[in-house]
């Protein structure tokens, strides 16, 4: 996270590993929109496909160092509009599940989170998201408050 936000020119609350751990940690929260009010800070870091490309071929690389062999990944391309197109969001991490899988490692593969009639945009994301079936995608659920 703070590599990112160095490449960025993004200020985080805290400028060393546990001082962005103390940071980042949500204490006595009421409910979950609380909870995920620290979100947001690392939302800011990824808001650009080599970000989120990076992000998840770092993922897959961990999850292959503790010798995981299956991982499925939940997300929201909707966090990264405007910034990218749903198109971008979605092929940004696939192309780091991707990388791993080309280096001897196992890949990852990846669930599109998203709610309501959002839900709609997502499903129909460039060529639709079930066209990225082939690339790794392999679930499309609807969650959030409600």
């Amino acid at each position: 996270m703070l590599d990112l936000a160095r490449a960025q020119g993004i200020r985080l609350p805290a400028e060393t590993p546990a001082a962005l751990a103390d940071a980042m940690a949500v204490k006595h929260a009421k409910n979950l929109e609380e909870y995920l009010t620290k979100y947001a800070i690392t939302l800011s870091v990824m808001q650009t496909a080599a970000a989120l490309e990076r992000i998840a071929y770092e993922f897959v690389q961990d999850a292959a160092a503790e010798h995981v062999r299956y991982v499925e990944v939940r997300y929201s391309p909707l966090l990264h509009r405007p910034a990218l197109t749903l198109a971008q969001a979605i092929e940004a991490p696939l192309r780091g599940f991707d990388r791993p899988s080309r280096s001897r490692h196992q890949g990852g593969r990846d669930r599109v989170r998203d709610s309501d009639h959002a839900a709609r945009d997502v499903a129909r994301a460039g060529p639709g998201a079930a066209d990225y079936r082939a690339a790794g995608v392999i679930a499309f659920d609807l969650a959030g408050r409600t």
